[in-house]
């Protein structure tokens, strides 16, 4: 079952929630330059700064520092010594769509979104600059 799903300008899946039982897996769409990776998963934490922080002391490189979204969540990512990429995320507050939305408009909110985007786009191509491209509102689902 699908439970969400968001199209980026480019035509990619941005973000895509499929859950499975109780568990929610993330998928988005490989860009042909990133390579094959071991994963990408996101992790939901009670304590994200506490989280990204153990991660930091046992080895795991930021590829994402830690920032609060339009979603709610505050999280960030680390590469772990085998290569996985942990998106270490906790939900802070229930956003509805609408406001959610709105947030994405706003500067501090899209310049997190920007950021979020660019710095798992170069950490996969291996660029110095990442891409990134904005949600568009209607071209997917959140449920």
């Amino acid at each position: 079952m699908r439970s969400s799903r968001v199209q980026t300008e480019d035509g990619l899946i941005g973000h895509a929630e499929i859950r499975v039982g109780d568990t929610v897996v993330l998928a988005f769409d490989r860009r042909p330059e990133w390579p094959a990776m071991p994963s990408l998963l996101r992790v939901w934490v009670p304590d994200a700064d506490a989280a990204f922080g153990r991660a930091i002391e046992r080895g795991a490189a930021v590829v994402t520092e830690l920032g609060d979204n339009a979603f709610g969540q505050r999280g960030g990512r680390v590469k772990d010594p085998l290569g996985n990429i942990w998106w270490v995320t906790q939900q802070v507050e229930t956003v509805p769509d609408d406001v959610m939305w709105r947030r994405l408009q706003q500067p501090e909110y899209a310049e997190n979104m920007r950021y979020a985007q660019e710095s798992l786009d170069a950490e996969l191509s291996g660029s110095a600059a990442g891409r990134s491209s904005a949600p568009r509102q209607g071209a997917g689902d959140r449920s």
